[in-house]
């Protein structure tokens, strides 16, 4: 997106971007001695979450109504073998999202009554996989057969408009918040 907007330089290439995202966000999050304190980026990182289905599932239905989605394909072409590999491009996001597991305990007996870990890990898991499902379906939606693996990809691309253009960077940037 920056270099979208500002051109190609130094300071808004992808490994200076990842640095300063190590060094200026993670690290700091990382710091904290409580998991409590981080409540704030982590309401903040969910309510982004949200505007991202939101936006896109505005963007798949009014498409759906203009009739301008593509058609959809229900089962994958495994006509070349490349294909059949593309299957698993969503094991790296699964796993990334499911790494943290290791860290419900500690949470557990930070909390007050540590018994309220089992209810908060359930709504946490069906929070995330209903982002994940809704996310899914109306990408599938939007971008039908040109879906790619990373759906983010697809937002990349202009879709002609100027309030698509903006519409399309605000969940990119979304997503990277």
């Amino acid at each position: 997106v920056l270099q979208e907007w500002f051109g190609s330089y130094w300071w808004n290439t992808r490994i200076f971007a990842l640095l300063f995202v190590y060094g200026f966000v993670l690290l700091p999050l990382v710091l904290r001695r409580r998991v409590e304190r981080l409540a704030i980026s982590s309401a903040v990182s969910f309510l982004l979450a949200v505007l991202f289905v939101v936006i896109s599932s505005v963007l798949a239905i009014s498409a759906l109504v203009n009739g301008q989605t593509k058609n959809p394909r229900l089962f994958p072409a495994l006509s070349n073998g490349g294909s059949f590999w593309q299957l698993f491009t969503a094991s790296p996001v699964i796993v990334t999202a499911f790494t943290f597991h290791f860290n419900v305990h500690p949470i557990g007996f930070e909390l007050k009554d540590p018994l309220q870990v089992i209810p908060a890990t359930k709504i946490s898991v069906i929070l995330c996989a209903a982002i994940y499902f809704a996310t899914g379906l109306f990408g599938y939606l939007l971008f039908g057969d040109a879906t790619m693996s990373d759906i983010l990809v697809n937002f990349d691309q202009s879709s002609g408009s100027s309030i698509g253009s903006l519409l399309n960077d605000i969940v990119r940037l979304s997503y990277v918040l």
